[in-house]
């Protein structure tokens, strides 16, 4: 039979495009069972995140496949749908079928689409069963771990076992993927981007310096040529279950040394491939053997560069990150996801707040890139949670930070509270909204506080950390000279004592100092009452509705005028239809200017 892969974009617009390593499993599992296996990207053709019909009519025409199926998560869910009622409409006789993370989604696929069956969790089993059955003419009903729909009812079987034997698993068919060149990384551009283009936090030049002088013998040509680069798996499954991540297997499986080494030797003789991302969920489960891979690496005389991405802060120490540096890694990636213990809890992390600031610091330390990944906006979270996680990427000396919003996604125990609790009505245009806009966008306020606070969560955050380091910018060209000016210090001061509200602070300066030609005029003990004043919670509302961030992905233009009983926003929106007014009770700038003498 001849099968057809298809690689749904997880997102609408361009900047999705990676590597298909679940679509080569699959047309490794297809092959094996004497079939013949071809991918196409959707991405091929359109950067877009939409279907060019016709393009994709030709392939389906010169192919002619028996079967068709779809890899992607549960975001891709719009484009399938979209894409398989085109086939069903226009070729009812190919089978149509789903798999991967994209099955999270499967009571929709199966009731919404032109989807037939959906496969759940490792597909090495069931999908070689399947196939063998198609050819035999025989019942698929009993397979395990595959759902479909009979007489109007979705019926989802008992889970298929788990392989628990990784490395009888081949290598990803990369040979089934025409030109599959085009999907390796530069190497070379993504050192660059960690030290100069992808930081979040900037003016911390002094440890861009020790990064840069640490990496340049082992990088010493980096930055003059073209390093392929190529994400692999070593493992399945991670050690812990947090609320927002879905998990289509269970417990933790990996392969050995041996396996890993061996691949990374294909890599190089078959494609020419220089440098490797371990892009596993969780890649240092077990310190032996991830001392043993870094080790081989290090003595194998491959030459390779690698960086790590999912890490978690309980699974590392200093001597593990001393042997990432001597064995050719240049980065690490952290989920430590927030810097409050309210919502690391929330999350089930199993981690503390004082591990992730330690484990970064000896990042730092040992000379690593290392990109703090955040997410935001769970039903816990608040102003003060966000302090919380501002101040620790200033106190943990954070390089790099990734700041996502909640995406709640089928079956986590975040979307069973989303459902439960009627924040997600549509669940099909929700997962479009996702595909559109997730990530750094706020899609749906999980949180207690105002749409509006909550919305301008990323840019406080922005807004404090770029301020945080352009003062200590500052201070190390002028400190000795600023010092002698006492209005330079108390600001100072008043700026970071509480961090509770830039706007307020410098509001509160502003009233504090006289002109420059005046020069200073305080009155005894001004600055223990400024530091009363922006401590003080009754002044400075924990909800923070006092201070607007202008989001970049949306073009707004702000009025504001301040009123002795309230603060009225017009807001006109380049997303929304006419003008939003939005009144907020909020104590006028006279009214605290006049309680904080």
């Amino acid at each position: 039979m001849r099968f057809l892969i298809f690689n749904v974009p997880s997102r609408r617009g361009p900047g999705g495009k990676w590597i298909p390593i679940a679509a080569m499993a699959v047309g490794g599992i297809v092959e094996r069972a004497g079939h013949t296996p071809r991918f196409f990207d959707l991405y091929d053709d359109n950067d877009d995140g939409t279907i060019d019909w016709p393009t994709i009519r030709t392939r389906i025409e010169d192919f002619d496949p028996h079967i068709i199926g779809f890899t992607g998560i549960a975001t891709s869910y719009g484009l399938t749908k979209e894409l398989s009622i085109l086939i069903r409409n226009q070729y009812p006789e190919i089978i149509l079928i789903a798999g991967g993370a994209l099955a999270s989604a499967y009571d929709l696929l199966l009731e919404h689409t032109g989807i037939d069956v959906v496969f759940h969790g490792e597909a090495e089993i069931s999908l070689d069963q399947f196939l063998h059955r198609l050819v035999a003419q025989e019942s698929i009903s009993d397979i395990k771990g595959v759902s479909y729909s009979y007489n109007g009812e979705v019926i989802r079987n008992e889970p298929v076992d788990q392989i628990k034997d990784l490395d009888s698993i081949p290598f990803p068919a990369y040979h089934i993927v025409d030109n599959v060149e085009r999907y390796f990384e530069d190497a070379a551009a993504s050192f660059k981007s960690r030290f100069d283009i992808a930081p979040l936090i900037q003016g911390n030049r002094r440890h861009i310096a020790k990064l840069l002088q640490k990496n340049r013998d082992k990088l010493h040509d980096i930055t003059e040529r073209q390093v392929r680069t190529v994400p692999i798996m070593t493992s399945r499954g991670c050690t812990h279950k947090c609320t927002f991540c879905y998990r289509h297997v269970n417990g933790m499986r990996n392969h050995t040394p041996e396996y890993v080494i061996r691949h990374i030797e294909f890599l190089r003789d078959t494609y020419g491939v220089e440098g490797i991302r371990f892009a596993d969920e969780l890649f240092t489960s077990r310190k032996k053997r991830v001392f043993e891979i870094c080790e081989a690496v290090r003595d194998s005389g491959l030459g390779t560069v690698f960086d790590i991405q999912g890490v978690r802060c309980d699974k590392v120490d200093k001597a593990m990150l001393e042997l990432f540096f001597e064995s050719g890694a240049w980065g690490v990636s952290y989920g430590q996801e927030s810097g409050s213990e309210q919502i690391l809890a929330e999350y089930a992390k199993g981690v503390s707040r004082e591990q992730n600031i330690l484990v970064t610091k000896l990042t730092n330390e040992v000379g690593l890139a290392n990109t703090v990944q955040l997410v935001f906006g769970s039903p816990n979270e608040t102003v003060r949670t966000i302090y919380d996680t501002i101040s620790f990427l200033k106190e943990s000396g954070a390089y790099g930070v990734s700041l996502n919003y909640m995406i709640p996604l089928p079956e986590t125990p975040m979307w069973k509270h989303c459902i439960d609790n009627g924040d997600i009505v549509d669940q099909e245009n929700w997962l479009e909204l996702a595909a559109e806009f997730g990530g750094p966008n706020p899609l749906v306020n999980l949180t207690r506080e105002s749409d509006i606070v909550w919305r301008y969560f990323a840019w406080i955050m922005v807004i404090e950390l770029r301020m945080h380091y352009w003062w200590k910018t500052v201070k190390l060209v002028t400190l000795p000279k600023r010092l002698k000016d006492f209005r330079m210090q108390w600001l100072e001061d008043a700026l970071f004592t509480s961090r509770r509200s830039i706007v307020i602070a410098i509001s509160a300066c502003m009233r504090a100092i006289s002109p420059p030609t005046r020069g200073p005029r305080f009155r005894p003990g001004a600055r223990a009452r400024v530091r009363h004043f922006l401590s003080n919670s009754e002044l400075v509302t924990s909800r923070m509705e006092r201070v607007y961030w202008r989001a970049r992905e949306y073009p707004t233009r702000e009025i504001i005028e301040c009123q002795n009983e309230s603060l009225v926003i017009n807001k006109r929106s380049a997303i929304g239809a006419g003008t939003i007014s939005v009144e907020i009770a909020a104590r006028s700038s006279v009214e605290m200017a006049h309680r904080s003498r």
